[in-house]
């Protein structure tokens, strides 16, 4: 193990590092310890974009195989892949994201924005996350999805459910809580799984990955969840 100076407000598992101030911390790090380790959580800490690019790019030196959190099992997910296994599943899922289709997105993007602006404006205040922040990518993202508008706020509790329930602090209720979200949208997305692959191609994401072929494979129902 290289020696190094220690920071001990840096602790990389720990949100409530992120969600402070960290940037005096990454400052710190690419000065003093640009390949930083992290001994009370075992992890490193690459902060310098030469370093970020050749770890980014050395699957067989810094494999993603063994899951994105050292507190956390792998899961059969694009981020948790390598090599020709990742690229394979990247270039599928690109199909949904051509410059096209995003740029068709912005208008909608827009919309979106302002229709959440006007529904708070008239009241002069609001709660900004769960009123407004929160609801527009839960919108733009439950669309690309194949999300019913009416299943929305669904949506945003199982994500929130996932999420709490999932984090290195996570209490057995909260863990139980992200099971049971995850059962839910596993159920749900099986349902719009089978809708879009009945159907011809539609606009939304769900429907393109569900038919995006390449040398004639596409993704399976696993790989789609």
């Amino acid at each position: 193990m290289p020696r190094h100076p220690v920071n001990p407000d840096i602790d990389l598992l720990d949100g409530r590092f992120y969600a402070a101030d960290p940037h005096t911390a990454f400052r710190w790090m690419r000065e003093n310890a640009p390949v930083y380790f992290d001994e009370k959580n075992q992890v490193w800490g690459i902060t310098r974009h030469a370093h970020v690019q050749e770890v980014a790019k050395s699957p067989q030196l810094f494999c993603n195989g063994q899951g994105m959190r050292p507190d956390s099992p792998p899961l059969p997910s694009m981020i948790n892949m390598d090599g020709a296994r990742h690229k394979r599943r990247r270039n599928l899922v690109n199909s949904g994201f051509t410059p096209r289709r995003v740029a068709d997105q912005e208008a909608k993007v827009r919309q979106v924005c302002v229709d959440l602006i006007e529904r708070v404006a008239s009241r002069g205040s609001c709660e900004f996350v769960m009123e407004v922040a929160a609801h527009l990518p839960m919108i733009m993202i439950g669309d690309m999805l194949g999300v019913a508008p009416e299943d929305r706020e669904a949506l945003l509790r199982w994500s929130d459910d996932l999420i709490l329930g999932t984090s290195a602090t996570a209490t057995p209720e909260a863990a139980e809580g992200a099971a049971k979200a995850f059962a839910e949208y596993a159920a749900y997305n099986r349902e719009v799984v089978r809708d879009r692959r009945a159907r011809p191609p539609q606009q939304d994401l769900m429907s393109v990955l569900v038919h995006a072929e390449i040398e004639g494979e596409g993704l399976d129902d696993e790989a789609l969840l």
